[in-house]
């Protein structure tokens, strides 16, 4: 039991270090504007029961406009959901000490070149920060914390991060983060 706690804090440190050092390379290349690529939006969350079926709408509602959609789910704890997830998932397990895993979903997400990646949760952690600073996204969008500035491109500030989170304001939260990303034309 300590010694998994005690490689789970290494893992932890070393996946800051690495999102660190892929967020300093990265910010360093120029990324292709989105009007040179089609319109493909990837999307990554935290596990819950009332997100999941926010998500699932929000996805409905993209996939009816014609745009490419895909999902990874996030299961911070070692006990997977007893309902079934509607899209590709991971754990932290999954993710070895040098920052690579051997789960399909996950690496294929990586590798997908998105238009725009959302990160759709308030909160984050060492290994949702170095699977989206390595991700492949033209742009990465979030919400703020001053301590993930680097890590995305454009940063939304809907609810403080004290305030609880129900299902309709994360729901709120999805639709102003398309709507003005929208706007932006970006």
């Amino acid at each position: 039991m300590m010694l998994t706690s005690l490689l789970d804090t290494i893992k932890t440190k070393l996946l800051t270090l690495y999102t660190k050092q892929i967020v300093k390379k990265s910010k360093k290349k120029q990324r292709p504007s989105s009007s040179q690529t089609s319109l493909h939006i990837g999307l990554i969350y935290t596990y819950n029961t009332s997100h999941t079926e926010a998500v699932a709408q929000a996805v409905e509602t993209l996939q009816a406009a014609q745009q490419p959609v895909q999902v990874l789910c996030y299961l911070p704890d070692i006990h997977t959901p007893n309902v079934p997830i509607p899209f590709d998932t991971f754990t932290p397990k999954q993710i070895n000490l040098l920052g690579q895993s051997h789960n399909t979903a996950w690496n294929s997400f990586l590798q997908t070149s998105f238009t725009h990646l959302y990160h759709l949760d308030m909160a984050s952690d060492a290994v949702l920060d170095y699977t989206i600073a390595k991700c492949a996204a033209h742009h990465k969008i979030g919400h703020y914390q001053a301590n993930r500035e680097q890590l995305f491109d454009i940063m939304f500030k809907d609810l403080s991060a004290s305030e609880e989170l129900t299902a309709a304001a994360f729901r709120s939260m999805i639709d102003k983060m398309f709507h003005y990303i929208h706007m932006l034309k970006v």
